[in-house]
């Protein structure tokens, strides 16, 4: 059952009013345009759901998600060893779905609640966020500089190394502010009874949709970074340094091989193809080079193994990948949990969303800790790896840049041009 609602109320302005002692569950799919708060859920453990087959009805239009699964999945449990932190997954019975575009909802489900009444527009947030990094400069640079000499000895090509911060836990407001400002095309909010978990991320991970009969898998990682400026024509030098960038675009080329060798795992033989080799997208605080592989799914894959063969994803851990997973947990010094992890959401239809849990916010009994990071090869330079953290930083820190930004998420395949019609070498 689908009901479209009279009047329409600010999503983030309606999250304000949640009791801070009830589970939430709210997240942005179809590239950011809808943002879905569940109404009533339940949770489900991974076996109840790793046997799903993914296959997805051909499209009748509306909208991505109405009722379904989401799923929340720890980058450990598919890493080099098992993780304490288990994935959780959520079976969404009713839910309110916002269209960011149009300003309109619909109600899901069976569930007759009215829209409250709330305020029309959420306030940006009016405190300083203070973080603490766990680990100190000297330390970062030191460990970016042994990776690079790994890199240089032929351990591997590439390692996605985190860097992890503190901030004083308990403001649920302000980060909830926090996250109706950043326009984060895949943001998320999920607290549980252990966690409360804000994710800031750009990077849509993988979706499914029916294409000319068949399951169609995109995949769009990101790999490249510049920061943004408020000076139009210094932003736009930043976009086109990035685009001609030999470092960053090496960065990528290897993220999409490595992801391509992961897709074929769970693709109809011969039907992988790289679309675009990089575009560059242009985010609240950062630019972000961004590359699109496309495959059609085997009939026969089920979500476990789906988990299996993508997760973690290659954007956020390395070539080659399973020598980089070991590597990046001696070098962290840390389980990632849900950090890099996914959110997963399944309509009844079968039509899938997944983004990677980049500039993600966790706060649970050790306390509220951030993470941000970036890819290592071989020119890397330490102090511009540190100079892309504090960039990236901005999501959180800092929501009202001094950039002209619009208002709602554009869609994501409308942010760019493929580079390979450009004059950089793509």
């Amino acid at each position: 059952m689908l009901t479209k609602l009279r009047g329409y109320v600010n999503p983030f302005a309606l999250l304000r009013q949640q009791p801070r002692s009830q589970p939430l569950c709210a997240f942005a799919c179809g590239a950011g345009r809808y943002f879905v708060i569940a109404r009533r859920f339940t949770t489900m453990p991974l076996a109840a759901v790793q046997q799903r087959l993914l296959r997805v009805e051909p499209e009748t239009g509306g909208l991505p998600f109405t009722q379904g699964i989401v799923g929340l999945v720890s980058y450990d449990q598919f890493a080099a060893r098992p993780s304490p932190v288990l994935s959780r997954f959520f079976r969404i019975e009713a839910a309110l779905i916002f269209d960011l575009h149009t300003s309109t909802v619909w109600q899901s489900g069976e569930d007759s609640g009215a829209l409250p009444d709330v305020p029309e527009l959420v306030p940006p947030p009016t405190r300083r966020l203070n973080l603490r990094a766990l680990t100190s400069e000297a330390d970062y640079l030191t460990t970016v500089r042994q990776i690079v000499a790994d890199i240089r000895d032929g351990r591997y090509y590439l390692l996605n190394f985190l860097r992890f911060f503190q901030i004083a836990p308990g403001d649920d407001d302000d980060l909830l502010r926090r996250l109706a400002h950043s326009h984060a095309p895949c943001r998320a909010v999920i607290w549980q009874k252990d966690f409360k978990l804000y994710s800031f991320s750009p990077e849509q991970f993988v979706t499914l949709r029916s294409h000319q009969g068949h399951t169609r898998l995109t995949c769009t990682p990101i790999k490249g970074t510049a920061a943004r400026h408020a000076d139009a024509q210094a932003d736009q030098q930043a976009r086109q340094a990035l685009q001609c960038s030999a470092k960053d675009l090496a960065e990528l080329h290897i993220t999409i091989d490595l992801a391509r060798n992961d897709i074929n795992r769970i693709a109809q033989l011969g039907s992988t193809r790289v679309s675009c080799a990089a575009q560059v997208r242009s985010f609240m605080a950062v630019h972000h080079l961004v590359g699109t592989i496309t495959a059609s799914l085997r009939e026969d894959v089920t979500l476990g193994e789906f988990l299996q063969a993508l997760c973690p994803a290659a954007s956020i851990s390395g070539a080659p990948k399973v020598e980089v997973m070991r590597a990046i947990a001696a070098y962290e010094a840390r389980e990632r949990g849900f950090f890099m992890g996914n959110i997963i959401s399944i309509d009844a239809s079968g039509r899938l969303d997944a983004s990677v849990l980049i500039r993600t916010l966790v706060e649970d009994d050790q306390g509220a800790i951030y993470a941000a990071g970036g890819g290592i090869v071989l020119d890397s330079d330490p102090q511009q790896e540190r100079q892309e953290i504090e960039a990236k930083l901005q999501t959180l820190l800092c929501s009202h840049l001094p950039i002209a930004m619009p208002s709602i998420s554009p869609s994501l395949p409308s942010q760019g041009t493929c580079l390979k019609d450009e004059n950089c070498g793509a």
